[in-house]
């Protein structure tokens, strides 16, 4: 499946977002992408599943992950900027 992307955000959540470049990327891409990050590091992987994919707050997946809510706000935003440049070429 091909996703004609423009101005639209990926992994967003209340408070940041990353943007992708107009341009064109396929689903499976990003599927990918979160399976090496999942290799490279479970914690992260897992983060991004359950805020993404499940919508949990940073709160709730502190609670299911029994972490601290901070370790979830920094371990999202270093898997957010993995992703970001594993699907835009590391630019």
């Amino acid at each position: 499946m091909t996703v004609r992307r423009s101005t639209a955000s990926c992994l967003s959540s209340t408070t940041s977002s990353i943007s992708l470049r107009p341009g064109i990327w396929r689903a499976s891409d990003a599927i990918g992408r979160l399976t090496q990050l999942e290799t490279l590091d479970a914690d992260q992987g897992r983060i991004v599943e359950l805020r993404f994919y499940g919508g949990l707050t940073v709160e709730e997946t502190a609670a299911v992950m029994d972490v601290s809510p901070a370790t979830i706000k920094r371990e999202w935003a270093m898997a957010k900027g993995w992703l970001f440049r594993a699907l835009t070429g590391g630019t």
